[in-house]
């Protein structure tokens, strides 16, 4: 008579309206754990009023959310970190931050060679028309005129800044869009040769400006 008064109570389980059992709280805890149950049942026992959802009354477990279409189809075409060259670029962020100071043939030269390292030899090539051509350009447009224009404008001023600008936003800002749209996020390549070669190249059209004045 003891066992019969301390045995746990059952509940009577039903789904979609239709009864498939009687069991106590442990076996259906078990169920929802394994995955009998659903937690979509329905339960009741002596004392309630109405038959209550079993999710209300035990701990249901949560299937994971299944991917939607559409994040299916991104992570398709995103390339597998496997082929992502991140550990061979710069971010072309902080090139054209830079080119701000070290001028826009810098900040080409270095573009060019991120798409080359990207295996994006049609771009390589076009960035690189920044310095081939626009280069020998400004120089001999500089010994004409005396204005060093497109140079860094920390030395050509407003008139250095224009292209800058231009160069920024026919050139590395693709690159910019290129590389986010791939997923390329990080960008493990040393900068210690490019800060090099700028301050190199800056030094240099310095030295040349102070030259070609006291040549007058």
């Amino acid at each position: 008579m003891s066992d019969q008064n301390t045995a746990s109570p059952l509940f009577k389980v039903s789904r979609k309206g239709k009864e498939i059992g009687e069991y106590d709280a442990e076996s259906i805890q078990s169920m929802l754990a394994s995955g009998i149950l659903n937690g979509t049942e329905h339960c009741w026992q002596v004392g309630f009023k109405n038959w209550v959802p079993l999710a209300s009354m035990f701990e249901v477990a949560t299937k994971p959310e299944e991917p939607t279409a559409k994040e299916n189809h991104k992570e398709a075409a995103r390339p597998p970190a496997a082929a992502t060259p991140g550990g061979k670029l710069l971010s072309p962020t902080v090139i054209a931050n830079l080119s701000l100071l070290f001028g826009p043939f810098w900040g080409a030269y270095f573009v060019s060679k991120n798409w080359e390292a990207a295996g994006e030899g049609a771009r390589a090539r076009s960035s690189m028309l920044w310095l081939t051509i626009g280069l020998p350009v400004s120089v001999a447009a500089w010994f004409a005129t005396g204005v060093p224009a497109t140079f860094p404008w920390i030395i050509s001023g407003v008139l250095g800044l224009l292209p800058t600008l231009a160069w920024y936003y026919m050139d590395a800002k693709k690159q910019m869009t290129k590389f986010k749209a791939d997923g390329i996020e990080v960008f493990g390549a040393s900068w210690i040769t490019p800060i090099v070669i700028g301050l190199t190249i800056l030094s240099g059209i310095i030295f040349l400006g102070v030259a070609w004045e006291a040549r007058k």
